[in-house]
């Protein structure tokens, strides 16, 4: 079996953690079991230092405070995407409206899927991402339950997918087998878009923004700090292959990405096999 993981801020009191299953139906991590997106109600106390160490006056010797018990972690809601598709690879939370969390969707990449080519998935949470379904014992439910809309694009085998930073109505994705960069117009959660197919960028593109990577504490200083920075604009991807690369797109216009730039042909071989993109 093969699981990932992402983690989203909810409020200020918790957090959403996703865990998915990726279902992959051949090669080294087949599963009878089909994809699944499971859901965590992960507290913020554990996942930062106790609070007597946090406070305690730093002048005065002391003894630690002992290490806070480990949290057990049960999903609270369990989605089957079986009846979709066959496999997904990487998942995004998105919110719609952006800072406004009154809808919550996951997007997902099909990756090994073969049921449908070149997959994006949109999931929505809504109605299951909520503290009080969080307090409520574990659920499992089929797909039917929730909205589902997928896509079928000419990437080979997504995987990488990234909210575009400028507009949360666009998706870059790109593929395992693939050098394209797909962007999807993800507006209408019923019908999304291919709006274009940009050949020769990269495989894999598993990239970054300063609003996608997870900081904490999570504070309203922090988020004013992804938006306000000079690079607000731009997504960082990792070229993956025996010549790898870091490309750099300028989302300034989401649903017609610029190359900015990428690291010269000469560093391709240091850079090989590059499969993640983390930002300081």
């Amino acid at each position: 079996m093969t699981y990932m993981y992402h983690i989203f801020f909810i409020s200020i009191t918790w957090y959403l953690m996703l865990v998915f299953h990726c279902g992959r139906p051949d090669g080294a991590f087949s599963s009878s079991q089909g994809p699944a997106l499971h859901l965590f109600h992960v507290p913020e106390s554990s996942l930062t230092p106790a609070a007597a160490d946090r406070d305690r006056d730093e002048t005065r010797p002391s003894s630690p405070s002992p290490a806070p018990a480990p949290v057990p972690l049960q999903p609270y809601f369990s989605i089957d995407l079986s009846e979709h598709i066959d496999a997904i690879l990487h998942v995004k939370f998105l919110t719609r409206p952006p800072g406004r969390p009154s809808e919550l969707w996951a997007v997902c990449t099909g990756g090994f899927a073969t049921t449908v080519p070149g997959a994006v998935v949109l999931v929505n949470l809504t109605a299951v991402a909520t503290p009080a379904l969080a307090r409520q014992t574990t659920a499992a439910a089929s797909a039917s339950a929730l909205e589902v809309s997928v896509l079928s694009t000419p990437v080979a085998q997504p995987e990488g997918v990234m909210v575009a930073p400028t507009d949360s109505s666009i998706v870059y994705i790109g593929g395992i087998s693939s050098h394209d960069l797909g962007v999807v117009d993800i507006s209408v959660f019923s019908a999304p878009v291919l709006v274009e197919t940009r050949r020769g960028v990269g495989m894999q593109l598993v990239g970054a923004t300063r609003k996608d990577q997870p900081v904490w504490p999570r504070d309203s200083a922090t988020a004013a700090s992804a938006d306000d920075a000079a690079d607000a604009d731009l997504v960082y991807m990792a070229g993956w292959g025996a010549r790898g690369s870091l490309v750099v797109l300028n989302s300034s216009s989401a649903s017609r990405p610029a190359l900015q730039c990428r690291t010269p042909p000469s560093q391709d071989l240091q850079l090989a096999m590059a499969n993640r993109v983390k930002l300081h």
